[in-house]
């Protein structure tokens, strides 16, 4: 999981219970995908942001840029599940968020496990997005990525293609003129 050098027993306590369902969400898929146990990852529950969101009516330039910004950060995950890398998640996400503390355990889980999955092919089939304010928004994704379970770090095909499906919930802030995901579901 991410450090968290510097803080106190009581932030990083909150960090753990924050991220305790993303934390067993993230762990039941790749346990999946480290141990072939099935051919896709649970479903995955859903809440409501908080602020209320409320549908937009018109086009608004900003669901073009959550669009952009959603695609980037389940890029990011898929590239984690390769990698071993939060980096990439960890620039995506907003600093201090539940995003941010929770963007290691994919690595953590690929490195502990020597187990990663390359995808070949990354195909969003669903993103529905809802402005709830002007800076912040609610997404859900739905994906499938086509690929095969490495070793890691070595990446050695250890079974044939096969595909993986996902569907996330994120929360979005507007934050130093970009999208960033403050807590993903």
């Amino acid at each position: 999981m991410h450090e968290l050098e510097g803080c106190g027993p009581v932030r990083r306590f909150a960090w753990q219970i924050g991220g305790l369902g993303v934390a067993l969400g993230a762990c039941v898929v790749l346990g999946v995908l480290a141990f072939g146990c099935g051919a896709g990852s649970p479903a995955r529950s859903t809440a409501t942001a908080s602020p209320t969101p409320h549908p937009t009516a018109t086009a608004d330039p900003r669901v073009a840029q959550v669009d952009a910004a959603v695609r980037r950060y389940v890029q990011a995950l898929v590239d984690a599940m390769r990698t071993g890398s939060p980096t990439e998640l960890d620039s995506l996400s907003v600093p201090g968020s539940q995003a941010e503390g929770n963007a290691g355990i994919t690595a953590h889980v690929v490195q502990g496990t020597g187990k990663a999955f390359v995808t070949r092919q990354l195909q969003v089939s669903e993103l529905q997005i809802t402005l709830a304010a002007s800076t912040d928004a609610m997404a859900t994704v739905s994906y499938a990525m086509t690929g095969y379970d490495a070793s890691w770090p070595s990446l050695k095909q250890l079974d044939s293609d096969h595909v993986l499906t996902a569907k996330n919930t994120l929360e979005l802030q507007f934050v130093d003129g970009q999208w960033l995901v403050a807590v993903q579901h």
